[in-house]
């Protein structure tokens, strides 16, 4: 009976202990390694795009609510723009409404409409720059501030009253909503000085919103002009901050000598609380 023939040996690498105990024990789970690095990969780049549409779908829905409550605002307001002209409905619409267009909120449709009521409102100025008719000056008064600089103040010891054109702006900024109640305080007492003040921002959750990180150039509370024009406003914004309740201590900022601001229009103004200390 015919014996089997023993296998014939393996030639070649396959052939070779060594290198076959090298694939089992190095190779094989390297690339298996590599693999799973790779699907980890796949998988947080997958998760990371899901976030950020997420998170972008979030702002739109955001956005939208913002646009819908302006428009509902805006509806409920219709009758007091055509009110009586530089009365106290007409007066209070037109405000709403240079506020909703300074944060871009205002349809185009409304916005002639708003300049419109500018053009009529700054008609009202004689040579003097003064206002002869006292309902559009208070009108003014609402919707601009009602300092003077230096520069303004006539021979004859008149004071030209600001036209809405041409009138401050505050912005105030805050880092944290614990500090929010003493903003809405302070927004008062500068509206009712005379100035415009449009809204507060919380810094912290709008670069938080825009995925950078928190601003903190600004730690002291600051009052930051733009224009030299604009350093009798700054103070008398930084004096109103002190007589505010609670009190606020804010540094005077000229900032109009760097170029990085030189498109800042005139008479825009910033009020920075100060940074919240960590909790």
């Amino acid at each position: 009976m015919d014996q089997a023939k023993p296998p014939a040996p393996r030639s070649g690498l396959l052939g070779n202990e060594n290198f076959r105990w090298l694939c089992v024990t190095v190779l094989l789970p390297l690339l298996g390694w590599i693999w799973g690095q790779h699907l980890e990969r796949m998988n947080k780049e997958e998760t990371a795009r899901a976030l950020a549409l997420a998170k972008a779908e979030a702002q739109a829905r955001e956005q939208d609510a913002i646009r819908r409550q302006g428009i509902e605002v805006l509806i409920r307001l219709l009758p007091d723009i055509n009110a009586e002209p530089f009365s106290a409905r007409q007066t209070n619409a037109l405000s709403v409404m240079a506020a909703m267009k300074d944060q871009g909120q205002l349809p185009s449709t409304l916005t002639a409409a708003l300049h419109g009521n500018i053009e009529r409102l700054n008609a009202q100025t004689n040579s003097k720059g003064l206002f002869d008719n006292p309902e559009a000056r208070r009108q003014s008064e609402s919707l601009a501030p009602s300092f003077v600089s230096s520069e303004q103040i006539q021979t004859d010891g008149a004071v030209p009253q600001p036209s809405l054109v041409t009138g401050a702006r505050i912005y105030l900024q805050i880092y944290d909503e614990t500090q929010r109640a003493a903003a809405l305080s302070l927004q008062q007492s500068l509206r009712s000085a005379g100035f415009a003040v449009p809204g507060i921002e919380n810094v912290t959750a709008t670069a938080a919103a825009r995925l950078r990180p928190p601003p903190t150039n600004h730690g002291p509370g600051t009052v930051r002009y733009f224009k030299a024009r604009d350093r009798d406003a700054a103070l008398q914004v930084a004096a109103l901050a002190r007589q505010a309740q609670p009190p606020l201590a804010l540094e005077v900022k000229d900032l109009s000598a760097q170029p990085v601001f030189k498109n800042v229009p005139l008479g825009q103004l910033e009020l920075w609380f100060p940074l919240s200390p960590p909790r």
